[in-house]
């Protein structure tokens, strides 16, 4: 190999001082035994004695030998600094517990030679070839820099420098590639990597006169000096589990789930980028002296000045952060993970056995490990780190595929700092959301051709569903019928909602409630039902425009696997009614049964409808709602998914519903209407009761303040919750949600006509 000549200037030339192995010593760091051969070819200057001149300017003849063992080990994420170089990496932890490597049969190292006196360093690069005592490096000449004068009195210093793509013409040590890369796949033989390290620096024995001596005259402690090395970045190692939710879910059947696109997203990492050799971003000549947060503390625990050359995540995910932290980004795509089995399987979450994530992974759960370079240590609150699943399939229904799915997210509280392991167990849970819970359609008007003036009032709830967001959406539905409603679809059993169930979707109450008017909700609590759980959950929201984005479900039966973003929007509805619709108008009337009792209600409501044929034109709009699972492992907060780049990007599954308006405008009368005083005798007869009677119950009714009911284009609209003192209210066509029997009389809620939205509690088939 011809050597490599950096300003090649001066007429002194140093060889190169190389070994052949890197030993592992228990704990204690891999280092090399350390000889040199000095070559020069200049004359030797006038102070140096005959002898000293013979001695300085004889040619070495010495094999540069290193120890044996090449093995290295990584430390777990707490423990000390690793001590390994670019190799073969083991998945699996060794009897020790650590990472084995091995390395290749050929390994190039860059030589870095500087002085005391801070003359610009000298780079050579080399090539190591191993044997059967250890890595050979054949005999090279090099030239210092110019400037790089041998004088009494100066210090001579070696450092190697292992793993990446040394750029000579620009000073850089170039690792990491900013695209998409192969499918990191971990086999039990392990997976290559390259992993840039480099040594800490080590005086070369030197005569008097500042010329470096020749092996046959070190000492025997110079002859056995290590030179450590110390990897540069961090190992990463993820290993993927489901979720112990699937076990119950699958039964006895099976699945084979793939992710073939996989991204990580980090604000404490970087993947792409190169180690600045100039002079002063190498590491200090004393570094070893120092403590470990000490020695890389200024690069984030790199020994050298780390530049990330990729530019930071166009799509970030976690934009609350930090606005100004970048996220950087590494993609794999291929068989990235496969895993497959069914409940006996040991591939879900929940299995003691199924993977350690610091020692031995069981059969069938895959692993892939990655190298990735510290960014940032010091800002604790922004530091985090998540793997998300963008594409794969599954091969059971009961599993969804991967639609960037979060299956890892964690927060970095202790600094990672370079030569560390840091474990990721990616638990995959990607399920439907709250909204696959309720219909996707209201309960259909029962006999709509009679809701004409003077048509008949239908009773009771047709308990079919609609097939569009229509007029017939509104199914003018009393309280207690809607409490009738019991239908299948698609194989699953619908009821009317519960308040919790409707507000695991829309909150109606309190500071919750969605407003498209209104302000932002932090942390408020809110009380949901999903499927067969209830609890006490976290819910904000954030109002951008006319558009609120909400953030639920945390810490739904202490975890925060259901955690769910929504999207609540007014929009137009095509299926609304285009033309003018009838107004509609439900007397009520004194019933012959009910006069008798000795408590109210004494009226009915009257079987017809009444109206002067009167017609309203409404609004073709409607409320739609749209979610996007979340989990457990998405780190963000409410201001991260409130933003349209996060619910237009085609990579998430999002699920939707429309709630139609009533686009029916009826008044329902609160109380009867009495006739005139001279029909009052045969009213009272008709109603079986005496004058006095008469005239008690009507002077009642006179007493009360309650108001006609009217809903319509401009009115609140209805939709029943299960709960007569809980009714979720929709004023000014949708705009924002209320609890609406808060401002009614008792009275007043029992002649209210609801549509209504029926829940399963049934998981999707």
């Amino acid at each position: 190999m011809k050597s490599k000549v950096m300003n090649q200037t001066t007429t002194i030339s140093i060889s190169r001082w190389m070994g052949r192995t890197f030993p592992l010593l228990a704990l204690a760091a891999m280092g090399l035994f350390a000889s040199c051969r000095n070559e020069v070819t200049s004359e030797p200057v006038q102070t140096k004695t005959a002898q000293e001149a013979a001695a300085s300017y004889r040619e070495g003849d010495i094999d540069f030998p290193l120890a044996a063992d090449f093995n290295i080990t990584f430390s777990e994420e707490t423990e000390s600094t690793l001590r390994g170089i670019s190799a073969t990496v083991s998945p699996t932890l060794n009897a020790k517990g650590r990472h084995g490597i091995t390395l290749p049969n050929e390994l190039p190292v860059l030589c870095i030679i500087r002085s005391s006196a801070n003359d610009e360093p000298t780079y050579y690069e080399a090539k190591a070839v191993k044997t059967a005592t250890g890595y050979h490096i054949e005999k090279e000449r090099i030239k210092l820099r110019s400037g790089s004068t041998l004088a009494p009195g100066k210090k001579w210093y070696i450092m190697i420098a292992m793993g990446g793509t040394y750029d000579k013409n620009a000073g850089q040590m170039r690792f990491g590639a900013s695209g998409p890369e192969a499918a990191p796949v971990a086999t039990s033989d392990g997976r290559v990597m390259d992993i840039p390290a480099v040594s800490h620096w080590m005086e070369m024995p030197t005569y008097p006169n500042g010329h470096p001596k020749w092996p046959k005259d070190w000492s025997q402690a110079e002859k056995l000096r290590k030179l450590e090395v110390f990897p540069q970045g961090v190992l990463c190692r993820a290993t993927l589990r489901l979720d112990d939710a699937y076990k119950q879910r699958l039964g006895s059947e099976q699945v084979a789930l793939t992710v073939n696109r996989l991204r990580i997203v980090s604000t404490s990492l970087s993947f792409a980028g190169y180690f600045s050799l100039a002079k002063n971003d190498l590491p200090a000549v004393d570094f070893k002296d120092k403590s470990e947060l000490d020695r890389g503390g200024a690069n984030n625990g790199n020994l050298m000045k780390w530049v990330p050359t990729q530019n930071a995540a166009t799509k970030k995910e976690f934009t609350a952060l930090n606005a100004s932290t970048p996220e950087y980004e590494k993609i794999f795509t291929g068989d990235v993970f496969s895993l497959q089995g069914g409940s006996s399987a040991k591939i879900f979450s929940d299995t003691s056995v199924g993977a350690d994530v610091k020692r031995n992974v069981a059969p069938g759960i895959p692993t892939i490990l990655f190298w990735a370079i510290p960014t940032n240590t010091s800002d604790a609150e922004h530091r985090s780190t998540t793997l998300i699943a963008e594409t794969g399939t599954s091969s059971n229904a009961r599993i969804l595929a991967p639609q960037h799915t979060y299956i890892y997210g964690k927060k970095h509280p202790h600094q990672v700092l370079s030569g560390k392991s840091v474990y990721f167990d990616a638990v995959y849970y990607h399920p439907y959301t709250p909204l696959d819970y309720m219909a996707e359609y209201n309960v259909v008007r029962k006999d709509p051709g009679q809701f004409v003036p003077g048509g008949t009032i239908p009773y009771g709830p047709s308990n079919q569903l609609d097939t569009q967001h229509g007029i017939n959406s509104f199914a003018m539905l009393t309280g207690g019928e809607a409490n009738q409603v019991r239908l299948t679809s698609n194989g699953r059993t619908y009821t009317y909602p519960t308040v919790a169930q409707w507000e695991s979707v829309i909150p109606f109450q309190g500071a919750a409630a969605v407003n498209t008017q209104g302000g932002n909700v932090d942390k408020a609590s809110v009380t949901v039902s999903v499927g067969s759980l209830s609890g006490d959950t976290e819910y904000s929201s954030r109002r951008v425009g006319n558009v609120v984005y909400a953030l639920a479900l945390k810490n739904l039966g202490g975890t925060q696997k259901h955690c769910v973003a929504y999207r609540y929007e007014r929009v137009h509805n095509p299926q609304a009614p285009a033309g003018p619709t009838w107004d509609l108008h439900i007397t009520q009337m004194l019933h012959s049964q009910l006069v008798k009792r000795s408590s109210p209600p004494y009226h009915m409501q009257n079987p017809h409808f009444a109206g002067d044929k009167t017609t309203t034109v409404h609004d073709r709009i409607a409320f739609q709602v749209d979610a996007i699972h979340l989990g457990a492992q998405f780190v963000g907060d409410v201001n991260d998914i409130a933003n349209e780049a996060f619910w237009t990007d085609a990579t998430m599954r999002k699920e939707r519903r429309t709630l139609p308006l009533s686009y029916t405008t009826f008044v329902v009368d609160a109380k009867p209407t009495f006739p005139p005083r001279r029909n009052w005798s045969s009213e009272a007869r008709r109603l079986g009761i005496d004058f006095r009677r008469y005239e008690a119950i009507m002077d009642y009714y006179n007493r009360l303040r309650d108001r006609a009911i009217r809903v319509g284009k401009g009115a609140p609209f209805f939709y029943w919750v299960g709960d007569a003192d809980k009714i979720a209210a929709a004023p000014e066509g949708a705009k924002f949600w209320v609890e609406g029997a808060s401002a009614l009389s008792a009275n007043e809620r029992r002649v209210i006509r609801f549509s209504c939205r029926p829940f399963t509690t049934e998981e999707h088939p």
